[in-house]
């Protein structure tokens, strides 16, 4: 790797690049799968290891750092030699940014004080447009919960998710990483737009990424083993929670991961985007979903409970789209018409029968 896209990476991660550099090197980064892994592991380097708490390690950071790279503490005048010293200046700045912000931290609240938090409930039937205080925005699907620090921006930039989000994160600030906590995975930002459905009661983790790439952090196995996936643009990851399997169609930094239940990587097509993102811009979609999968979608929307009389109608498989249809009754009617199943509707309970 040459040492001046080396130096510029670093730049680039902690905010120190021009504008003519950062549209360079995200130009470079376009150029191949190979570009973006590297870029995606300096990133990972630099929020993991430089910051211990709130704290700068850079003696830490900086032996990572030159460890990724592959690469040893040179004389001065070397390209390693260059780099620590960018490598120590940059940490320097960041210290005395995050000194002063975690001394605010600890005057303001003691840790876990939950009255800090600030909490954004979204029932059935409704969401909810959000714009959080670093300039991200936030779109919240119904019976979802979003929760964040009300210093949120100072020290730290995570949200907790219980449910579905779509997020599109405001440049900068690139010294506190953007990162989505859920029940089991770990999601962190490292490029602009991406939509997660975690809803802790359904046995299935999405991730779809629209523009940049993130990666998830979790426990992809029953060995207690935590694992990272990087996702690039346009592709979508499932994990099956709720199954155990040998399968394994993931990978970390391009080795396979073990894992007992099914993950799988596939890209964003045109003809299925509404599936994973339509909710927010109030579309319904399925695409080859099960009618137990639209059910749950279905009383999330409406605020209605569903039961099936019969075991065997939940595997029924519907593709469509409804937008904008705000009676729950035309949504049955119309999957009615093209499979077999009956219903009955008693104030908000919706029982599906067989059409015998």
């Amino acid at each position: 790797m040459d040492s001046d896209i080396k130096i510029l990476v670093v730049k680039y991660i902690t905010g120190q690049a021009s504008e003519k550099e950062a549209d360079w090197l995200k130009a470079w980064m376009k150029e191949s799968p190979e570009n973006e892994a590297y870029f995606a592991e300096l990133y990972e380097t630099w929020h993991n290891t430089l910051i211990t708490g709130h704290q700068i390690n850079t003696d830490k950071a900086y032996a990572e750092f030159l460890s990724r790279t592959g690469q040893t503490a040179g004389p001065a005048g070397s390209t390693a030699a260059g780099i620590t010293q960018l490598w120590r200046r940059i940490a320097a700045a960041a210290a005395i940014v995050l000194c002063i912000s975690a001394g605010f931290y600890y005057f303001t609240r003691p840790a876990g004080n939950e009255s800090e938090f600030t909490v954004v409930n979204v029932i059935k039937g409704s969401r909810k447009q959000l714009l959080l205080p670093d300039g991200s925005k936030v779109w919240i699907n119904a019976g979802s919960t979003l929760k964040y620090e009300k210093d949120f921006g100072q020290t730290s930039r995570t949200v907790y998710l219980n449910g579905e989000a779509y997020f599109d994160i405001a440049p900068g600030l690139k010294k506190i990483p953007f990162m989505v906590k859920t029940k089991d995975f770990i999601i962190r930002d490292i490029g602009t737009i991406f939509n997660i459905k975690a809803y802790s009661e359904m046995p299935v983790f999405e991730a779809t990424v629209l523009e940049g790439e993130v990666s998830v952090e979790g426990k992809f196995n029953q060995k207690a083993k935590l694992a990272k996936v990087f996702l690039k643009r346009r592709q979508v990851l499932k994990i099956d929670i709720g199954q155990q399997s040998g399968n394994v169609a993931a990978t970390v930094q391009s080795k396979p991961i073990e894992a007992d239940v099914p993950v799988r990587i596939q890209q964003l097509n045109p003809e299925t985007e509404d599936q994973y993102i339509g909710w927010k811009d109030g579309l319904l979609a399925f695409h080859e979903s099960t009618f137990e999968q639209i059910a749950q979608d279905i009383e999330r929307r409406y605020n209605v409970q569903v039961i099936f009389e019969n075991e065997d109608l939940k595997d029924f498989k519907y593709s469509g789209s409804f937008r904008s249809v705000n009676d729950v009754t035309t949504v049955l009617e119309i999957i009615k018409k093209t499979t077999p199943i009956n219903y009955s509707i008693s104030g908000n309970k919706i029982i599906i029968k067989g059409n015998n």
